[in-house]
């Protein structure tokens, strides 16, 4: 939504202050053009023009979805560009080598993307991930509301179940619990992912407000769980 912080009467411009003369000036809406709410910001070129130095040319520009999110701040935020290559390095160490799936648009509408950033130790396999040393694996969902990201994040629940108890799943015995002071709800996955040292890899699965998504990360030998959940206390401190 545009905010704008009100316009007082100008005086005449002047050479020195005469700064937007020839200049366009681009008003963002954050919602689909010839709504109600997308009214406003289509009258404002017609008065606020007229009380700016030079009179610039002011253009309405619709940028549809998360609820006006997109018009509060562009671009569109990526699970790469929230968790960026030198946060990867310091969450589990580096060097790190990337594969980033950004903007992947939803069955949840316009506006609504997945977007997936994985960071592995040089060398590592992508297709075989559990064997690296150190990973950062997060996959982001942008929806409309928290009511929509809820029921996703709900249903999440017992699809990992139905994962976790498959006969070709990469572990066995896992364990899903809630865990608290992670956004508006979260639970984490927990399962033995290397026989031979016992070692336990997390997966944390969270929402807050419209944004959740999973997590999981490890620098071995250190806990896969709290390396996790520092990587999601990041996150979340990058989310509105």
């Amino acid at each position: 939504m545009l905010l704008i912080a009100g316009f007082l009467p100008t005086p005449p411009a002047d050479p020195q202050t005469d700064f937007f003369k020839g200049k366009q000036m681009k008003i963002i809406g954050g919602f689909t053009s010839a709504g109600i709410i997308d009214l406003w910001p289509r009258l404002y070129p017609q008065y606020m023009g007229k009380d700016i130095l030079a009179n610039p040319v002011l253009i309405v520009q619709n940028v549809a979805g998360a609820v006006s999110m997109i018009a509060a701040s562009t671009p569109e935020p990526t699970a790469c560009g929230i968790v960026s290559a030198a946060d990867a390095q310091k969450l589990v160490g580096g060097p790190l080598e990337v594969k980033e799936f950004a903007k992947i648009p939803t069955a949840n509408g316009p506006g609504t993307y997945d977007s997936i950033c994985t960071y592995i130790a040089k060398g590592g396999n992508f297709e075989n991930a559990v064997t690296a040393p150190r990973v950062l694996d997060l996959t982001l969902h942008f929806l409309h509301s928290a009511d929509e990201m809820k029921k996703i994040y709900e249903g999440s629940i017992e699809q990992y179940r139905q994962m976790a108890k498959a006969p070709d799943a990469p572990f066995k015995n896992a364990t899903i619990t809630p865990v608290d002071g992670f956004g508006d709800k979260a639970f984490v996955l927990e399962a033995v992912t290397d026989p031979k040292t016992g070692y336990k890899s997390a997966l944390i699965v969270f929402y807050k407000g419209r944004v959740g998504g999973s997590v999981g990360a490890w620098k071995k030998p250190e806990s896969s769980l709290e390396t996790t959940k520092t990587v999601v206390k990041h996150i979340l401190s990058k989310l509105p």
